[in-house]
């Protein structure tokens, strides 16, 4: 959670707030080369070329929060804060974006954010605080058909008023602790209200924001490029010409482009590299620099508890006896991960005490008393001679291996598991949001804010990212009661109850948290390491050695 937020020291200074860095963004990671000397005067010109597994189902960055769009959205629109990229990796740190203080009562219930001005669109209107005032009311509202993925969150929002252009007045029902992580995610960009007051889905195919870079070209399947953006605020910056990201699925090909200079930056998240690669890059390309990060993002097996087989939840609980993270992690990631529960690793902020995890068969892995005891579970579910079930897989590397593993854990209990493809993520999570599945392996997308309110709403009655269907009255009183205490040493004692109940439950199986691993060519200058996964995706200051 956000540090305990204090007004800004002075009326003039720039608020900064403390975010705690994930236990697996400070562990141990192998050694990288040093990247090149930050005090290289920097050259305007030039390309960053990057691949992309996918463009992503819409360009409206309030409706987006997979990496893939958002690796190239981020640097077209601007936010209220964000995450300091002179401070990363050894600090995460709140700094103002578009706006340059705040202050915040005693019940973190009242944000007052004051907005340094001069930030204009690219087709040259003003950002004032209408349009932070749009934003906010769009996520929270979703008007129009639109889908907001921090619609949960948002829902504590009772009101933004404005005073004048500058000023920004939050007031929300339950208390906020969060709200500067939730206001520096890319998700939470300001869009212009002009724009979608007249048409909520404007940006989907054309996005207008305020930020360095703006839109240019867009070849479905192909690439998409942004260009340097005219009317940005700095006139000195951006240093790129733009911004192009080539559209490659196959990880073979992903990896060659790198090697061959094709392109001169790696993706993010899943792909991303895996371990060999960067080893291999590192070893045969000299000058390159390999960042090693984390995500909050946990990855799951999730199970359709709305029908079939895993609505019993003995089924699931046998299911959840079988699993082996460390297994997933060795076996599907050269041993690059970190075993955890609902909220992420071990160690961070919110997960189960590493004593209580060890306790957990999925965590520790299944002893043969586990494997008997999800035998007999199956047995009086009536599925003693076990069935098939259809998994339906993610067309991106790396899942296939995922998948193999926790199917060869599953036989052990007795189902089989058949595979299904399905396109990341226009397809995967359509068919997740409605209940179109049996089970599959899978991010959450909804815990980018690394705070309960993010973690957690995936398993609340309703919620849009609650792809196993999940409906339990214990649950949603537990997310409720946490969201209201703001003492963080009893907050988490709830948070704790909710994710015992959760594993107890099984509506989904925690697999194992990523360690990412990120490339840059040697003439990429000015680039910062990203921390965490969502951390800097902002090209402002990068430039191209030629």
């Amino acid at each position: 959670t956000v540090a305990a937020a204090q007004p800004s020291p002075s009326p003039t200074a720039s608020a900064r707030e403390i975010l705690p860095t994930p236990a697996s963004a400070t562990r141990p990671l192998p050694a990288t080369p040093t990247p090149a000397s930050r005090a290289e005067a920097p050259k305007r010109g030039g390309w960053l070329v990057g691949y992309s597994s996918s463009i992503g189902r819409t360009l409206d960055p309030n409706q987006e929060t997979s990496i893939f769009p958002m690796q190239f959205l981020t640097s077209s629109f601007q936010r209220m804060v964000m995450v300091d990229p002179e401070r990363l990796p050894k600090e995460r740190v709140i700094i103002g974006q578009i706006s340059d203080r705040w202050e915040v009562d005693a019940t973190a219930q009242k944000w007052t954010f004051y907005l340094r001005g001069g930030d204009r669109f690219i087709d040259g209107a003003p950002l004032t605080s209408g349009d932070v005032k749009a934003t906010l009311e769009r996520m929270r509202d979703a008007p129009g058909g639109i889908i907001s993925p921090y619609k949960q969150m948002a829902s504590a929002i009772s009101n933004v008023e404005t005073q004048g252009a500058s000023t920004v007045i939050i007031s929300t029902n339950r208390p906020a602790v969060w709200m500067l992580a939730f206001l520096a995610q890319p998700t939470a960009s300001i869009v212009p209200a002009h724009i979608v007051s007249n048409d909520q889905k404007a940006l989907e195919k054309k996005p207008i924001g305020s930020g360095p870079f703006k839109f240019g070209v867009r070849e479905e399947d192909v690439k998409i490029e942004f260009v340097r953006n005219d009317n940005y605020r700095d006139k000195n910056l951006p240093y790129l010409d733009g911004h192009r990201w080539l559209v490659i699925r196959e990880a073979a090909t992903q990896f060659a482009a790198l090697r061959t200079g094709r392109v001169n930056f790696s993706g993010f998240g899943t792909r991303g590299l895996s371990k060999s690669e960067a080893d291999l890059l590192v070893q045969r390309m000299p000058g390159v620099s390999i960042e090693r990060y984390a995500g909050t993002a946990v990855q799951f097996m999730w199970l359709n508890t709305r029908s079939g087989p895993f609505k019993d939840i003995r089924v699931r609980q046998a299911v959840s006896r079988a699993v082996n993270q460390q297994e997933i992690i060795d076996i599907a990631h050269e041993g690059a991960g970190f075993k955890g529960d609902f909220t992420g690793s071990a160690g961070l902020t919110w997960a189960l005490p590493e004593a209580t995890l060890k306790n957990i068969p999925a965590y520790r892995g299944p002893a043969d008393a586990d494997i008997a005891e999800a035998k007999r579970l199956m047995a009086q579910a009536g599925y003693a001679e076990g069935f098939r079930a259809e998994g339906l897989l993610i067309d991106l590397a790396g899942y296939e291996f995922r998948l193999a593993v926790l199917s060869k854990s599953l036989a052990k209990i007795g189902i089989t598991v058949t595979t299904k493809v399905s396109r990341y993520p226009v397809e995967w999570v359509p068919a997740l949001r409605e209940g179109r599945f049996t089970l599959t392996e899978g991010p959450a997308l909804g815990g980018t804010p690394y705070d309960p309110d993010a973690l957690l709403t995936l398993w609340i009655t309703g919620a849009l990212d609650n792809y196993s269907g999940l409906s339990d009255v214990q649950v949603d009183d537990l997310y409720k009661k946490q969201g209201l205490t703001v003492d963080p040493v009893e907050r988490k004692k709830v948070v704790d109850q909710l994710q015992m109940r959760l594993w107890e439950l099984a509506p989904a199986i925690p697999t194992y948290n990523a360690m990412y691993y990120h490339a840059t060519l040697p003439e990429v200058k000015g680039w910062t390491h990203p921390g965490m996964v969502n951390d800097t995706l902002w090209y402002e200051k990068v430039w191209i050695a030629q």
